[in-house]
This record gives C-alpha cells, sequence and structure tokens, in this order.
C-alpha cells in the first residue's frame, strides 16, 4: 500500500486497489482542504498522530470529525451565516415574485 493515511479514501486504506479512482483523488483533496481549514489533517489526535495500523482503521470505520468542531475560530467563520442565508433567500423570493407580478401584468395589458 502506497500513500498517506492522513489523506487516503477508505477503500484504500481497506487495500481495496480495485476501488481506487479518481474519486479516491477527490478525497485526498477533501483531505488536504480539511488540513488547510482545521490546521491539522483529518484523523490526527490532538496530542500527536496515531500508529499508522490505527490511523487506517479509523479511516475504514468512519468519516473524520466534522470540520467545524476542529477548525480554529476564524476558519468557522468562513461562509454565509444562518441571517446572510435567510436574507439572500428573501431577496431572490421577492426578485421572482417581481418577475412574475411583471409577467402577469404584461400578459393582461393585450
Amino acid at each position: 500500500m502506497i500513500g498517506t493515511p492522513q489523506y487516503m479514501p477508505p477503500e484504500q486504506a481497506a487495500g481495496q486497489l480495485e476501488r481506487v479512482g479518481p474519486t479516491s483523488d477527490v478525497y485526498a483533496v477533501g483531505a488536504m482542504l480539511y488540513q488547510l481549514l482545521a490546521g491539522r489533517a483529518p484523523y490526527v489526535e490532538l496530542t500527536g498522530t496515531l500508529p499508522a495500523v490505527a490511523l487506517l482503521s479509523r479511516v475504514i470505520a468512519a468519516p473524520p470529525e466534522p470540520i467545524r468542531a476542529r477548525a480554529p475560530p476564524r476558519a468557522r467563520s468562513i461562509g454565509p451565516s444562518n441571517a446572510e442565508r435567510r436574507r439572500g433567500a428573501k431577496t431572490e423570493l421577492r426578485k421572482a415574485w417581481e418577475r412574475s407580478a411583471e409577467e402577469a401584468c404584461v400578459g393582461h395589458a393585450h
């Protein structure tokens, strides 16, 4: 087996090499993004790294801890807040309502 366990997809960690393909690469990129946001690779304990066999077992058994639980406070603030999402949805709903009202008026003007 070749690869770095922290970035390895479960199918590769389990030795199911026939299942390794482009989606495995996407998983590895996601693991790198995880590290950029959380400040540490997936499956790495706060006190240090796990032995390779234990780390591979964790990769196979379950997904890593959610990024929000591990990310530093500054990284957690990336992305729109709930209030921002609601405002955006209200704006889009208002625009859609105005478009449909205009279309209805144009349709009745003939």
